[in-house]
């Protein structure tokens, strides 16, 4: 069973794929044969289900040699009879190799620094290579280099309920537009309705407000389908709602498959809103490691060898936060590794104040790439859903050193914060996003 899983879908089954698997090999109706060896599977498949793997690396390669073992049995099971009688078969070579080979990545020599000098130069001076895709905010793409690239992970990093699902909307409905080139951009949202974030998709586009669309809702019909013609093109969104902690790393990579599979939909950009509420692809003694391996597990997909796509995701900032001008990295909730394993942290800054006026800072936390030492002023049209950047200033530094470290938790949150921001532009706005 995890031989024929591990062909057609090059992944290890889960718990409730062998389950169903078990069940369709021994069906109801069965002899009681049957129906005794249905039951122990299925008791034992429970045992390993609460036994934490914890050597997972260890435990992948000994399945692995099992399904090699099990395909070199079967390869010469099949070659006994001709043996037997004498008869040579010349696809038999070839079982053998293949069977040698089954449950092993295909072997490559990686990338060879002296003869792919041309490659590396003609990649890093074209842009049309390894085209990236843009924010949207004109000044934080000057200051990511351009965007987001395929097989990078962004995470953004804030407060709850400080416009980070907004935040990822922007960056997706940009991704959208024929000026951005055109991407198809998929949408995972774990705690809000499909149908929300696309009512959410149709003020920003339409940029029209929620009660303008209860006044009038042919008009807004009218005008949101003519923007949608104008500015996407061909391009699409698909916004897939799954339930809060059921939807791991799995999920989405079996819904990727299906998408390309059964409709011929490949995704250029990956939204998932958000990192805390997904759940881990196997059990784990820590919690903190479970949400490292959520994020790395994420990351993968991006990779050229899986998916070959870009990803935003964002994740609450801890309570230490509240109250503070600035979110470094010592603010990352559940796990601190989970820094180390993005290309790409955002810190989205706000005061109450500032949320009230409508404005925000957008902070480069850890960048793999690039120094991202500016901050990021925007403005924030709430009623429409619309995002923009506003100019850049100089970091901010005037909460306490304390921030700078680790900090013991407390039964309230962190305090302080205040001062006036060093850098920042106090006259109108010099520049604005207009797409």
């Amino acid at each position: 069973m995890v031989q024929d899983h591990w062909r057609k879908w090059k992944v290890l089954p889960t718990d409730a794929v062998m389950a169903e698997y078990i069940r369709l090999r021994h069906p109801d109706g069965s002899s009681e044969v049957e129906m005794r060896k249905r039951r122990a599977l299925l008791q034992k498949l429970q045992e390993l289900k609460e036994t934490p793997l914890t050597d997972h690396e260890y435990i992948s390669a000994k399945v692995r040699e099992f399904v090699r073992f099990v395909a070199l049995r079967n390869a010469v099971m099949e070659a006994r009879d001709g043996l037997i009688s004498g008869e040579y078969d010349p696809a038999l070579p070839d079982k053998f190799r293949t069977a040698l080979l089954t449950g092993q990545d295909t072997f490559e020599v990686g990338h060879i620094w002296r003869k792919d000098t041309d490659v590396r130069i003609m990649e890093a001076t074209n842009p049309a290579v390894n085209p990236r895709i843009p924010t949207g905010l004109s000044h934080l793409d000057a200051a990511i280099g351009g965007g987001i690239q395929r097989g990078e992970l962004g995470v953004l990093l804030a407060l709850p309920k400080h416009f980070k699902s907004g935040t990822m909307m922007n960056f997706a409905y940009y991704a959208l537009t024929e000026s951005a080139g055109g991407c198809n951009v998929a949408y995972v949202t774990l705690e809000l309705s499909e149908r929300l974030v696309g009512t959410r998709f149709d003020l920003r586009c339409s940029m029209m407000t929620k009660d303008e669309m209860l006044q009038d809702p042919q008009h807004f019909s009218n005008v949101l389908h003519k923007r949608m013609d104008i500015i996407c093109g061909d391009n699409d969104l698909f916004i897939k709602q799954f339930k809060t902690k059921t939807c791991s790393g799995d999920t989405i990579r079996q819904w990727l498959d299906q998408m390309w599979s059964q409709r011929g939909i490949k995704i250029d950009l990956l939204i998932v809103d958000y990192l805390d509420l997904m759940k881990s692809s196997r059990k784990r003694e820590k919690d903190y490691l479970e949400a490292v391996d959520i994020t790395e597990d994420l990351r993968s997909l991006c990779s050229p060898q899986e998916y070959n796509l870009a990803c935003w995701t964002a994740c609450r900032a801890t309570r230490e936060a509240v109250g503070r001008r600035r979110i470094s990295m010592n603010h990352m909730s559940k796990a601190f590794e989970r820094v180390g394993v993005a290309d790409m942290v955002l810190a989205l800054c706000q005061t109450e104040e500032e949320k009230f006026r409508g404005e925000m800072r957008i902070a480069p936390v850890a960048m793999r790439n690039d120094s991202g030492d500016r901050i990021i002023n925007c403005r924030i049209d709430y009623q429409r859903m619309a995002m923009t950047s506003v100019d850049t200033s100089d970091p901010d530094f005037d909460d306490s050193e304390e921030d700078e470290r680790p900090r013991r938790r407390s039964g309230g949150g962190g305090g302080g914060g205040g001062g006036a921001r060093r850098g920042a532009s106090d006259g109108p706005a010099n520049q604005t996003d207009v797409y």
